[in-house]
């Protein structure tokens, strides 16, 4: 059965090639689970939708682990460069596990006025104290995030069509008693 394409027909590749790919993956899992009709067809959509969202979301999930922690590793070490701090081992070492700045706050003042600070080049000679306090984050967790929001559509999917089909077949009586056992 070709698919209908009510879901995919309207994704737009980066070239004729990408989309051949995916018609591909839509063409095997339609000629592996077989549907029949629109409700069937939108569910192999979906897991085709899915297992696709999966291939980039592995792909950016080696991504991030190759680059994890220089970005944050190099904002922390420049803030704390400007603020003349001995903590540079301690945030390094928190950047080489992976750790992500999800929100960096500085502040510098003298002995009786404290103020936001901006980019370490704001900081002057002037100031007695800077204090920095970052929270830290690891980068992977919005990639496994979006993982596994990918998986629970391409199962709850599977589970439907499943579902739909085996309802299907009893309603046309060519479900056996082995089959129902089974």
């Amino acid at each position: 059965m070709k698919l209908n394409s009510f879901l995919t027909r309207k994704i737009v590749f980066p070239d004729e090639q990408t989309k051949k790919e995916f018609d591909g993956l839509l063409a095997d899992l339609t000629k592996d689970h077989r549907p029949v009709g629109r409700d069937e067809g939108t569910q192999v959509e979906i897991m085709g939708l899915s297992l696709w969202r999966l291939r980039d979301l592995y792909a950016w999930e080696f991504v991030e682990i190759s680059r994890r922690g220089n970005a944050s590793e190099a904002a922390m070490l420049a803030t704390i460069a400007a603020s003349g701090g001995d903590r540079e081992a301690a945030v390094r070492e928190a950047a080489e596990q992976g750790w992500q700045i999800r929100e960096l706050t500085c502040r510098a003042g003298t002995r009786g006025r404290e103020d936001e600070c901006g980019l370490p080049g704001d900081m002057t000679d002037k100031m007695d104290n800077v204090v920095v306090e970052a929270k830290l984050a690891d980068g992977m967790n919005l990639v496994l995030r979006y993982k596994n929001a990918a998986l629970r559509d391409y199962y709850r999917a599977l589970s439907v069509l499943l579902t739909v089909q085996r309802e299907r077949l009893e309603l046309n009586g060519e479900v056996t008693d082995e089959d129902e056992q089974e």
